[in-house]
């Protein structure tokens, strides 16, 4: 991995917080995604485009933890996604293929 690249990552929340990180931005130890799907899922719908160098330590596969504050200039998009509308969901299914995907043992809980 290249830790001198300037890459995107993704962060969810909820309106309340969006609105706080659009004027103060991102506090230290904040988590972000790789994908805008993982942020869009385990934070929110209010979905930020970050763009930064290595920001963290990876927790996860798909996790990062921030070990600096953000600043907002490094917003690339803020977009609010509507609620899908769920038709079925096997969730024993899904726990179990999540629960694989995210093993990662290079990295620290």
């Amino acid at each position: 991995m290249n830790k001198n690249k300037l890459t995107i990552y993704f962060h969810g929340t909820n309106a309340k917080n969006a609105k706080k990180i659009m004027k103060e931005g991102f506090k230290k130890e904040t988590w972000y995604a790789d994908h805008l799907e993982d942020a869009l899922y385990h934070g929110g719908n209010h979905i930020f485009w970050v763009a930064v160098k290595w920001i963290g330590r990876r927790t996860y596969t798909w996790q990062i933890l921030a070990s600096n504050a953000i600043s907002k200039n490094r917003i690339v998009r803020y977009e609010i996604y509507k609620k899908p509308k769920v038709i079925l969901e096997n969730k024993k299914l899904f726990d179990k293929v999540f629960d694989f995907n995210t093993t990662c043992p290079d990295c620290k809980e």
